[in-house]
Formats: C-alpha cells, sequence, structure tokens
C-alpha cells in the first residue's frame, strides 16, 4: 500500500473519501470489544479476503488518528473515536441504504413498473417546477438539441432511447437543486434503462412511441415561458400517458410476457 495515499487533506475532505483498507479496518475496530493492534487487525483482514501488511496496517492507523477516527490505548492497540463511530454508523447506513434502493429498482413485474412511472412522476413534475423558475438559457438550448437528436433518432429508425434518457436527466441537472437531482437520478439510472427500453417496446407495439417527442416539446415550451404550471401539466400527461400505456399492457393477453420481455432487452 502506497504512503502517498493518506496525505496531509483537511480531516472532512479525507474522511468523506477514505479508501477502502482503511473503511475495512475501522470495521474491524467497530467489531471488537477492546483495542485492536496492527498484528491482530491484519489477521482480521485476512480472514475477509484482504491481504495487508501488518507495516501497511500501521500507517493505516496512524493516518486514522490523526483524522481523530482512532485512537491508541497505551500499546494495547487502537479503539475507535466517538467521531470514528459515527462515520462506521453513517457508511453502514449508507450501505444498507444502497442495497434497499437497489432491491426496490430490481423490476420483475408489471405492478413494480407501474410504481416506477408513479414515483417518476411525483419527482419529474417537481423538477419541470423547478427548471422552468431556475435554469439559465444554456440549460434550455441541452434541452432543444436533445429534443432534436430524439426526433431525427424516430425519424431514421434508430434506437431513441438513450437520447430520450438524457432529456430527463438533463432536466434533472437544469433544475438547480441536489434534492431533486439525487431523486431523478436514482429513478433514471442505467441500471434502469432496460425500463425504458421496455417502455418504448409496449408504445411502439401501441403505435404510439411517437408522441413522446411531442410531449417532451409540450414540457420545453412550458419551460421556454417559464411556466412551472404548464410545465407540471405537461409532464403529468406524459407519464400518465405512459401510465396508461403500460396498465393496459399489463391487462391485456401480452401481460404475461414481461418476464420474457425483460430477459430479451436485459
Amino acid at each position: 500500500m502506497a504512503t502517498e495515499a493518506y496525505g496531509t487533506s483537511s480531516a472532512p475532505e479525507a474522511t468523506a473519501a477514505l479508501p477502502p483498507e482503511a473503511e475495512k479496518l475501522l470495521l474491524v475496530l467497530r467489531r471488537s470489544t477492546g483495542p485492536v493492534g496492527a498484528r491482530q487487525a491484519a489477521r482480521s483482514l485476512a480472514e475477509t479476503g484482504a491481504k495487508i501488511s501488518e507495516a501497511s496496517v500501521s500507517r493505516v492507523l496512524s493516518h486514522l488518528d490523526s483524522l481523530g477516527l482512532t485512537e491508541p490505548v497505551g500499546r494495547k492497540g487502537r479503539v475507535l473515536t466517538e467521531q470514528g463511530g459515527r462515520h462506521v454508523a453513517r457508511r453502514l447506513s449508507d450501505q444498507r441504504r444502497n442495497a434497499d434502493f437497489s432491491k426496490a429498482l430490481d423490476i420483475q413485474t408489471m405492478q413494480q413498473l407501474l410504481d416506477w412511472l408513479h414515483a417518476r412522476r411525483g419527482v419529474e413534475c417537481e423538477v419541470v417546477r423547478a427548471v422552468a423558475e431556475r435554469a439559465g438559457d444554456d440549460a434550455l438550448a441541452r434541452l432543444e438539441e436533445l429534443l432534436a437528436a430524439h426526433e431525427k433518432a424516430i425519424d431514421a429508425g434508430a434506437d431513441p432511447t438513450p437520447v430520450a434518457m438524457r432529456f430527463h436527466t438533463e432536466l434533472a441537472q437544469a433544475a438547480d437543486s441536489p434534492l431533486l437531482r439525487a431523486l431523478a437520478t436514482l429513478l433514471q439510472t442505467e441500471e434502469l434503462a432496460p425500463m425504458e427500453q421496455l417502455l418504448d417496446t409496449i408504445t411502439g407495439g401501441h403505435g404510439t412511441m411517437g408522441r413522446s417527442t411531442r410531449e417532451h416539446e409540450s414540457i420545453l415550451e412550458a419551460l421556454r415561458a417559464r411556466d412551472p404550471d404548464a410545465a407540471e401539466r405537461a409532464m403529468r400527461a406524459h407519464l400518465d400517458r405512459l401510465i396508461t400505456e403500460v396498465d393496459e399492457f399489463a391487462r391485456g393477453d401480452l401481460g404475461g410476457m414481461l418476464p420474457r420481455l425483460l430477459r430479451l432487452i436485459r
């Protein structure tokens, strides 16, 4: 392990970006009932498959001391400080939350697909309101370019999914709200791209795929006019239509094909 990995960054910055080995060491200390020395820590890490030399462990522990996350107890070893305990608790909470999100977004049924669209509707209606009120002209120009690219892809018979997704992700960026951007990004990750393709398959079967570009145009018109109410109505109409089409598909003869469709597009 390179000593240079542990420089002189300020504590808040360094704590926010600890290397994996340091995070694993903090977990070892958290699970221990008493002080942990470098040799014991190295053995504990080896049991988890992380092979780190005792000397490297000592360097990492010294760095964690400097950040106020650990402290020595005589010659017995290190323990977590109160700050270190809070740091580990946050990391574990983040891991559990990420696992919960991943599970929730692993869409396998029509009801889950509809739930995803309902969640998007709630978030994206607020996103476009914020865009109408806060976005600069440059952001609107990027949306114009994406709309044109979307129309071109459909006219050329190319896959419209990537550019359609970018239109929605660009809206989230233009909202100038870290919270709305985070919520929208969670519902529009690359892992969910197959769901967008599934929507295109469903709307393509209904002959309505081209309606998305017209609906995006309506959203953009409201944004140009800086009218948050009109922008919300346009986004709601767009997602309401998708929800209705998915619901109709689910109730039809082909509704049971979802698992097969998901296997084909994933």
